[in-house]
């Protein structure tokens, strides 16, 4: 089975490098702000939950960068296969936590996020995924019908 890995040329190489850059000072900002937050008393969510949401977040904070300087993928089935298992999850979990809170499950409790909550916000930064990589996919498409 051969294995095609992508090659990117050095302006994208230091693009990447900047993306992840980034993404690990957005994590140690999250880091100190929750250990503040921890220190003050000020429990947002459980901590399994902190822990989850603050990953997903310093990774969504990566990937909308890099679908939008254009360096996260090549050509090929990786972009729908992407968008397809992100959308899905997404929408999964947007719309069980709507449905879970019409049938009166609260998403904040105690000034803390429910499980419910911490779900909401996860499908949303999902979601904020895959409409980043929807935009860019439209914008490669509309490129190449202009030329």
């Amino acid at each position: 089975m051969k294995i095609e890995k992508e090659k990117f040329d050095e302006r994208q190489l230091q693009i990447r490098g900047d993306i992840f850059k980034h993404g690990f000072l957005t994590a140690c900002a999250l880091m100190l702000l929750n250990a503040f937050l921890q220190g003050e008393g000020i429990g947002w969510a459980n901590g399994f939950h902190q822990n989850i949401l603050m990953f997903i977040f310093a990774s969504t904070v990566i990937s909308v960068e890099f679908h939008l300087r254009d360096v996260y993928f090549g050509k090929g089935g990786r972009r729908i296969t992407f968008i397809a298992i992100f959308g899905f999850c997404s929408v999964l979990l947007l719309v069980l936590s709507v449905f879970h809170g019409v049938q009166g499950e609260k998403f904040v409790a105690d000034h803390r996020l429910t499980d419910n909550g911490f779900h909401i916000v996860g499908g949303i930064m999902f979601f904020a995924n895959t409409i980043c990589a929807l935009v860019q996919l439209f914008r490669e498409k509309q490129a190449e019908r202009d030329k």
